[in-house]
């Protein structure tokens, strides 16, 4: 089964989804924690999408669900990974996870300033990575890797 979450979607707890079946997830305009806690409820994701929206609190005033989380946690898994925006907090994400069966992991707007993070993460991931298309929001001098 595949979702689709976007930023409307704040309360993951109220959806009626059995999130043990979701095998591909697509997050549009979400927040770190809500990508997080995804991971978390969803433990057979194959395929992940996210398209990060910088954190600011909800319109309404009611407050956003932080979540207790022991960083990093490991999702088992997850084979692809793609990103699709620039996030200031991107490396909080890199050192939130572990993804060990990751196979795949593309980024599209990628951050100079993340470069340095993706290193750590992968080789704390230990993870078998096949693919890793990259694409810059600035341009690059010298050769990434």
């Amino acid at each position: 089964m595949c979702v689709i979450i976007s930023s409307a979607t704040r309360l993951l707890s109220s959806l009626k989804i059995n999130w043990d079946n979701v095998a591909t997830a697509k997050m549009e305009g979400i927040s770190l924690n809500n990508a997080f806690e995804i991971l978390l409820r969803v433990p057979r994701l194959k395929t992940c999408k996210i398209s990060f929206r910088e954190f600011k609190p909800p319109e309404d005033g009611s407050l956003w669900l932080v979540l207790p989380l022991d960083l990093p946690f490991t999702h088992t898994t997850l084979e692809s990974l793609e990103f699709r925006s620039h996030l200031r907090d991107m490396p909080q994400f890199l050192h939130g996870v572990r993804l060990p069966s990751l196979k795949k992991f593309e980024f599209d707007g990628l951050d100079l300033a993340t470069i340095p993070h993706l290193i750590p993460f992968f080789q704390r991931s230990r993870c078998p990575l096949l693919s890793l298309p990259l694409s810059c929001i600035s341009t690059l001098s010298t050769t990434i890797f």
